[in-house]
């Protein structure tokens, strides 16, 4: 059984419907998670437009409904 930590959920579900990601903390946990459990998002190019002078995104990420299923199990199983 697939098990994921609160730290895991809160980042997945922060890109359900896709998400740019700036912070590194949350890049590596992603880039973790599709190594362990590659089925949960997809790694994709960034999906908006920014300048070159501001802050730029790691890369995009987007939730599969593989990753909705994990996080839903994850938070029933934490209110037990």
């Amino acid at each position: 059984m697939l098990s994921l930590t609160q730290e895991q959920v809160e980042v997945l579900k922060s890109i359900d419907g896709g998400a740019d990601i700036f912070a590194h903390g949350a890049a590596t946990l992603l880039r973790g998670l599709e190594r362990t459990h590659p089925g949960l998002l997809r790694i994709v190019e960034a999906q908006g437009k920014y300048c070159a002078i501001g802050p730029t995104p790691y890369f995009g990420a987007i939730l599969t409904a593989a990753g909705r299923r994990a996080c839903r199990r994850a938070r029933a199983t934490a209110r037990r």
